[in-house]
């Protein structure tokens, strides 16, 4: 066939198959009697390859050498493939960077958007470190448990796969936001404050479990859509207050105010935290999560 023939068969302009017959792409035509190019089945083929291969982005001079060793074709393609996975993988990130400043509506310009992408791009080291940051901030202070601390600081870390999601990287730019929020990390600062300054000296342990208990009898009255007003939910109330005027040694009565101002002092932007990370771990969203679910019908109990 003709290089017309050939360029209507294949799709490819006449002057771009010349220009692929001189670098060597496609081999040497046979000419005919007058000295014009032809073309035959093998060569439409090779050429449909050339530009399958064109249009992953492969250099024609790539292109020339697969052809003349198709054995080491799966190894550049592997490779390639590597390559395109990595752009994609940033450009996620780049979308997450954008949607993060378009939804907080920020004004400060490239400086708010450079942080972004630094948070966007940190190693997994570095995540830990932001955050270890703010749980021994919040805690800076105060007669936490070390132990107990440790421990929390541990189920908080975050753990960003190598290949995250849109919705993983989401979720990690607005907790990296709420971690170095100073608002939000004098809140809970307080609301730590509060509560370890009445309980020093005490087995929180012993006690955390009773109180433990009380949570998931809450969480399980919260599901079946017990009121909080009930007497049911008076009933688990004063089991939270019982478990704590045992353990302080106080009235029930101080202790159901001091109770009652730890609750009304959290900050709700504490159970998005650990909403954001289990998307950050892949976990099913659940909303609200049953630890939240129990305190919100715990606090609205401990008020009637």
């Amino acid at each position: 066939m003709t290089i017309g023939e050939l360029a209507a068969a294949s799709g490819v302009p006449a002057k771009t198959i010349r220009y692929y017959a001189d670098l060597g792409v496609l081999p040497e035509a046979a000419r005919s009697p007058g000295g014009y190019r032809l073309f035959d089945r093998e060569d439409l083929a090779r050429l449909e390859l050339v530009r399958a291969l064109r249009a992953l982005d492969f250099d024609l001079a790539t292109i020339k050498g697969l052809l003349a060793e198709p054995r080491g074709m799966t190894q550049v393609v592997n490779l390639h493939l590597e390559a395109v996975e990595v752009q994609l993988r940033d450009l996620q990130r780049t979308r997450a960077v954008l949607r993060a400043a378009r939804d907080a509506g920020a004004d400060e310009g490239a400086a708010y958007l450079r942080r972004l992408q630094v948070l966007a791009t940190m190693s997994a080291a570095e995540r830990a470190a932001l955050v270890r940051d703010f749980f021994a901030g919040t805690a800076e202070g105060v007669p936490v448990d070390r132990d107990w601390l440790a421990e929390l600081t541990e189920a908080g870390l975050p753990e960003l796969p190598d290949e995250p999601t849109a919705a993983q990287l989401d979720a990690w730019l607005e907790l990296a936001g709420l971690v170095t929020d100073e608002t939000f990390r004098r809140n809970v600062r307080a609301n730590a404050a509060g509560f370890w300054s009445e309980v020093e000296g005490v087995d929180v342990r012993e006690f955390g479990k009773r109180a433990a208990d009380v949570a998931a009898e809450a969480g399980a009255a919260a599901e079946a859509g017990a009121d909080p007003s009930s007497a049911e939910g008076r009933r688990i109330a004063d089991a939270l207050v019982d478990v704590y005027a045992g353990a302080l040694g106080r009235p029930p009565a101080d202790v159901r105010v001091w109770l009652r101002e730890q609750y009304a002092s959290h900050d709700p932007r504490a159970a998005r935290y650990w909403e954001l990370l289990a998307t950050i771990r892949g976990e099913p969203p659940q909303d609200p999560d049953p630890v939240t679910r129990a305190h919100e019908f715990l606090g609205a109990a401990l008020t009637r």
